[in-house]
């Protein structure tokens, strides 16, 4: 791989970085592209054997699945949150006069009400 082309893929995993730092993932698409195209020259192209640059290339790879998975999770608690309100807003749990749980269905609520 070229010079050139290092130098490429290490401002593509910084920009990568940056947009998972700052909730942007409608970016990492287009950048998922241009990674998948420099990486796929690695094959077609004399490779030095720079370790250092490849090891500093790896570990930002790593920092940036590393971001990558905690975003998903992040997604993942939302999506559950708001299945769980939507659950409350749907239902209510409660308990008989024997101990037993009961959940009663309200309805579709057509909208929530915030209460200052």
């Amino acid at each position: 791989m070229k010079d050139d082309s290092l130098e490429q893929l290490q401002r593509i995993l910084e920009t990568e970085r940056t947009a998972l730092l700052n909730g942007h993932l409608d970016q990492l698409h287009d950048l998922l592209h241009e990674k998948e195209r420099l990486l796929g020259s690695l094959g077609s192209e004399n490779i030095s054997h720079d370790n250092k640059l490849l090891n500093t290339l790896q570990q930002k790879m790593l920092r940036n699945q590393t971001l990558l998975e905690n975003s998903l999770l992040g997604i993942r608690a939302v999506a559950d949150r708001v299945s769980s309100v939507r659950k409350v807003r749907e239902s209510l749990e409660t308990y008989d006069n024997n101990g037993h749980r009961l959940e009663l269905t309200l309805g579709q609520a057509t909208k929530l009400e915030k209460r200052a």
